[in-house]
């Protein structure tokens, strides 16, 4: 059998869309911010730098390929995507 519910385990009020992304993008962040200097130092300066050096240019890789591929898209294809923020500005708007 569960526990009854009390008033101190339900919630007093639900969280907003802001709340949540920057709640996601703050974990996000934070994990980075403790993992760099872990690996690094589990790796060794040179290879974490090294590894470090990769992961970046798979990244700008990984973005080129997305700008490229948005060619191919029929509702896309005939406007100027030349970068990333151009890209998602696209469905997230200006602001997004």
């Amino acid at each position: 059998t569960q526990p009854p519910l009390t008033d101190l385990s339900m919630p007093k009020k639900k969280s907003s869309i802001l709340g949540a992304s920057s709640n996601l993008v703050n974990s996000i962040v934070g994990a980075g911010i403790i993992g760099i200097p872990y690996a690094l130092r589990m790796s060794g300066l040179w290879a974490g730098i090294l590894l470090l050096i990769l992961v970046a240019i798979l990244t700008d890789k990984s973005l080129r390929m997305l700008i490229d591929q948005a060619s191919f898209h029929p509702k896309l294809r005939h406007l100027p995507i030349h970068t990333f923020e151009d890209l998602a500005s696209y469905p997230f708007g200006k602001i997004g």
